[in-house]
C-alpha cells in the first residue's frame, strides 16, 4: 500500500478536574500544536481527532512560563491562527478512513491516562496504521495508549514521560488518587524497554523502526519529525 503524506494527531477526549486547584486536565496544548506545525512544515496534511470527537485542552499547559512559551500563547488566544481551523474539524475516529493516513502520532496531557488505555476506537486505529507500514508515535503521557496495544512496544525501544518527574510537580499522590498507572508502569507492563532520558525536561525522543516516542513537551517537534523521518 502507497503511504500518503497524512498524518492524524490523537487528542484525549477526557476533560475533567484533575489538578489540586481545582483546574482540568486535557489535551496539552504545546504537544499537539508543536506536532502539527512539524507535520505541515514537512509538507503533510494533518487530521485532529479523539475517540469521541470532543477535546478540551489542560489547563495547566496554557500557563507561562514552565509548560508554555508566550509564543505558544499568544498562537492559542488568537482563534484566526492556522491551527484552530483545523481543531475545529477535529472528529470522532469512527468517522475517519484509517486507511488514508500513514503516520499516528498521540499528544499527551495527564487526561490521556484515563482514557487512551480504553480507547478501542483510537487502539485499532494505531494497529492499523501500523499494520500498513505506517508510524506510531506518541509523546509525554500519549504513550499512555499502548495500554491499550502492548504488541505494538514488546522489546521496543521506547520513551515516555518520567515517573520522577511526577514526583517534581507535586502529581505522584494525585496520579494514586485517581488510581493511575504512570506512563512507566503502561510501558513496562507492555513490554517495551525503557530509555530514561538525560534529564526530565530536555527534547529528548527515540525511535526503533516504525515506533516513535519522546519524553515531554519539548520533545513534541523531535517527536514528529522522528516519525516522519522513520517513513524515509
Amino acid at each position: 500500500m502507497a503511504l500518503s503524506k497524512n498524518a492524524l494527531i490523537v487528542l484525549t477526549s477526557h476533560y475533567d478536574v484533575f489538578y489540586e486547584d481545582g483546574t482540568k486536565t486535557g489535551v496539552f496544548w504545546s504537544e499537539a500544536a508543536h506536532a502539527f506545525h512539524a507535520f505541515k512544515k514537512a509538507g503533510w496534511e494533518v487530521q485532529f481527532v479523539s475517540e469521541t470527537g470532543s477535546y478540551g485542552i489542560d489547563e495547566h499547559s496554557l500557563v507561562p512560563p514552565m509548560f508554555i512559551s508566550e509564543e505558544d500563547l499568544a498562537e492559542y488566544n488568537n482563534k484566526d491562527a492556522e491551527i484552530h481551523k483545523y481543531l475545529a474539524q477535529t472528529k470522532a475516529i469512527k468517522d475517519v478512513n484509517v486507511d488514508d493516513y500513514a503516520i499516528f502520532y498521540a499528544a499527551g496531557g495527564h487526561a490521556t491516562l484515563f482514557d487512551l488505555p480504553t480507547a478501542t476506537g483510537l487502539i485499532d486505529a494505531a494497529r492499523k496504521i501500523y499494520a500498513n507500514g505506517g508510524v506510531v508515535s506518541a509523546v509525554c503521557h500519549g504513550p499512555a495508549i499502548f495500554g491499550g496495544c502492548p504488541e505494538l512496544v514488546k522489546d521496543k525501544k521506547v520513551t515516555c514521560f518520567v515517573q520522577a518527574a511526577e514526583e517534581q510537580i507535586g502529581l505522584g499522590a494525585t496520579l494514586e488518587k485517581f488510581n493511575l498507572k504512570t506512563n512507566e508502569e503502561i510501558l513496562a507492563a507492555a513490554g517495551g524497554i525503557y530509555q530514561a532520558p538525560p534529564n526530565e525536561w530536555v527534547d529528548f525522543s527515540v525511535a526503533d523502526g516504525r515506533i516513535v516516542t519522546g519524553v515531554n513537551p519539548a520533545s513534541a517537534t523531535s517527536t514528529a519529525e522522528k516519525a516522519i523521518a522513520a517513513l524515509q
